[in-house]
C-alpha cells in the first residue's frame, strides 16, 4: 500500500492542476475574469456556510437558504485587498451575477438556476472524478466506486469541489506569502513547468521532501502563461516579478520562467503540499464515499 508520504509531491501537482481548471469552469460559466470568478464563489460559499455541507438535503445551491456577506469579508477570506473585491462586487452586481443587500452581497436563486451554472456543476464532478483517477494511479485508495450516481450527487460534490478550491488557494497564499492572483500565477507556472509530468508516477521514493531538478522544469513564456490564464500580459508579468523577488521563480537569459526547485524544497512549501494532500484526500474520500441516504 501507498505511504501518505510518498502522495505529497504528485497530489500537490494534481491539485493544482484541478484548481486552475476549476477557476476556468467558473470563468467560462460566468463570462468574467479570474479576479471577478473568485470573487463570485467566495460569495458563493460564504452565503451557504451555514449549511452543513455534509447533510444529504437540500443538495440543490438553490434551495440552500443564503446570508449576505459583506465585501470586508469577502477580502479577508480570498486574502485580498477591499478596494479590488469590492469593484468587482460592483461589476458583478451591474452585470446580474450577483445582488446588494441589507447585511451584504448574495448570488440570488435565479443565477444558481441557469443553464451555464449547471453545466459548471456537471463539468465539476468530471473533474472530481478525475482528480481522484490520477490520485489512484499514483496509489492512493479511496472507498466508492468513483462514479456521480445522480444529480443530488452531482451538486454535492460540485459543492465539496469549491470548498476544496477555496481551501487550496489559503494554503497557497499562506505558504507563498502572496496576494491571490500571484498564488494563480504561480499555479500557473508550476503546471507550464511540469505539466509533462503530472500524470508520471512518482520517483519520490517515499519522501515528501524531494522536488523535480531544475532540468526537467519546462520554462515558460510570460506570453504562454498570460494566454492560458486569460490575463493581461502586464499583470502576469507584474505577479511574475513579485515570485522572482520572493526567490520563488526564476527568469533564464531567454526571460523563460521556472519555479526554483531550492524554493519548492523549503519547509513552508513542503508543509503546503502535505496540507494540500490532507484537503485532497478529504475532499475526494467525502465526494465519492457511496450513495447518501
Amino acid at each position: 500500500m501507498t505511504s501518505a508520504a510518498f502522495l505529497v509531491r504528485p497530489s500537490a501537482i494534481l491539485s493544482i492542476v484541478f484548481w486552475l481548471d476549476q477557476a476556468t469552469l467558473i470563468e467560462n460559466a460566468l463570462d468574467e475574469d479570474l479576479t471577478s470568478s473568485l470573487v463570485f464563489l467566495s460569495v458563493l460559499m460564504a452565503n451557504v456556510a451555514e449549511h452543513d455541507i455534509n447533510t444529504p438535503d437540500p443538495s440543490d445551491w438553490r434551495a440552500i437558504s443564503r446570508q449576505p456577506v459583506t465585501a470586508y469579508r469577502v477580502a479577508q477570506n480570498l486574502s485580498m485587498p477591499y478596494e479590488t473585491v469590492r469593484r468587482h462586487l460592483t461589476g458583478l452586481d451591474k452585470r446580474g451575477h450577483c445582488v446588494r443587500e441589507q447585511g451584504g452581497y448574495l448570488i440570488p436563486a435565479e443565477v444558481l438556476g441557469r443553464s451555464e451554472f449547471a453545466e459548471m456543476i456537471k463539468q465539476a464532478g468530471t473533474l472530481a472524478q478525475k482528480l481522484r483517477n490520477d490520485l489512484i494511479f499514483q496509489g492512493a485508495k479511496f472507498p466508492g466506486s468513483g462514479r456521480v450516481e445522480s444529480q443530488d450527487h452531482e451538486r454535492r460534490i460540485s459543492r465539496l469541489s469549491a470548498r476544496f478550491f477555496l481551501r487550496g488557494i489559503r494554503i497557497a497564499t499562506d505558504a507563498l506569502q502572496v496576494d491571490i492572483i500571484t498564488a494563480f500565477v504561480f499555479f500557473a507556472t508550476h503546471r507550464a513547468n511540469l505539466g509533462h509530468l503530472a500524470y508520471a508516477r512518482s520517483r519520490t521514493s517515499g519522501e515528501p521532501e524531494y522536488v523535480w531538478p531544475e532540468d526537467v522544469r519546462l520554462p515558460a513564456t510570460v506570453l504562454s502563461l498570460s494566454r492560458d490564464m486569460r490575463l493581461p500580459y502586464e499583470t502576469v508579468r507584474r505577479h511574475i516579478g513579485i515570485l522572482i523577488e520572493k526567490g520563488i521563480c526564476t527568469k533564464a537569459k531567454n526571460g523563460r520562467i521556472r519555479v526554483r526547485s531550492e524554493a519548492m524544497a523549503s519547509p513552508a512549501l513542503l508543509k503546503a503540499a502535505q496540507d494540500t494532500w490532507g484537503e485532497a484526500s478529504h475532499f475526494i474520500t467525502s465526494a465519492f464515499a457511496g450513495p447518501r441516504a
